[in-house]
């Protein structure tokens, strides 16, 4: 029998490829939007992104509310702020005169410019959107409607993919640093690791920058493009 491939991942704000990279490698993908998010760590991606300007790197940031309620679906961006209309402000200069700017604007302006009553909806809402845009067909769950009350973060994914009939549970190439295997055998989940690695591609302004928001190569390549990007 095929093994049923579980992936599992936090619902970044426009993800980069990897994240589209993993969605299509697994036969089920998961939205956990029931952990806490990383508030103040410069290194959480749950509420930033980023993108390429005439300057190089720049980071769009979602604001949050403040709240004693810390977990991504209940965490609500600061709506009360212009982040969204200033986020297209950032994304229309950097990408005017990419190749496919006309066809991807519309696009991401619609969907940022929703009223979201919590970052993970907002961020949901985005990968589904792009999933459906791109053709991938990975069907994607959300991890707080399937009932899991397991608390460890290892223990939490075994149930999980226990929840959804998988017996391989892919890993992101960073999770090996917390990664308990032996949870895994126990629980008679097989663990596999993705092995992503970004490919260069037409930029607008000099030199590659690797890593950014898969609106990038969306804008200079399209959606052809992107999906020999991300197989």
């Amino acid at each position: 029998m095929k093994a049923k491939i579980a992936g599992i991942h936090q619902p970044n704000y426009i993800p980069w490829p990897g994240y589209f990279h993993k969605i299509i490698r697994s036969d089920v993908f998961i939205i956990l939007d029931n952990v806490d998010f990383q508030q103040g760590n410069s290194k959480s991606i749950t509420s930033r992104t980023k993108i390429k300007g005439a300057n190089g790197e720049t980071l769009l940031t979602v604001p949050v509310k403040h709240a004693a309620e810390k977990q991504l679906n209940r965490i609500a961006p600061e709506n009360a702020l212009p982040w969204a209309k200033k986020h297209l402000k950032s994304i229309g200069l950097s990408y005017a005169r990419a190749p496919h700017f006309k066809t991807w604007f519309p696009f991401f302006e619609m969907l940022i410019l929703q009223n979201y009553q919590s970052l993970s909806q907002l961020n949901t809402a985005l990968i589904r959107e792009l999933c459906i845009a791109l053709d991938i067909r990975t069907p994607l769950l959300v991890a707080s409607e399937l009932g899991i009350a397991e608390q460890g973060r290892n223990e939490r994914i075994v149930a999980i993919c226990k929840s959804v009939g998988a017996d391989t549970y892919l890993c992101g190439k960073g999770g090996r640093s917390y990664m308990e295997e032996a949870v895994f055998e126990e629980g008679e989940i097989k663990v596999i690791y993705t092995n992503f690695q970004p490919t260069s591609y037409p930029q607008l302004f000099e030199g590659f920058l690797p890593g950014l928001s898969i609106l990038d190569p969306l804008m200079n390549v399209g959606k052809e493009g992107v999906l020999q990007l991300i197989q």
